[in-house]
């Protein structure tokens, strides 16, 4: 059902909702670094997470500039 919905949006529309998304995962993976609390392999490997969401966030950025 979801891809069918997907593939009838406008690209613009598309980047804004997965421009959502990444945000969406990086507030909860930043809850995570909260419950985890102390430096540890899960800590280092959400880190990670997050900042790899950022990448994620600044490409599709990007994608929507140019379709404006």
């Amino acid at each position: 059902m979801e891809e069918k919905i997907l593939s009838n949006i406008k690209d613009k529309d598309f980047f804004i909702f997965a421009l959502g998304i990444e945000k969406s995962s990086i507030n909860i993976y930043s809850k995570v670094l909260e419950l985890i609390k102390e430096p540890s392999e899960e800590y280092s490997l959400f880190e990670k997470l997050i900042e790899e969401e950022k990448k994620h966030m600044i490409y599709i950025l990007k994608k929507i500039h140019e379709l404006k």
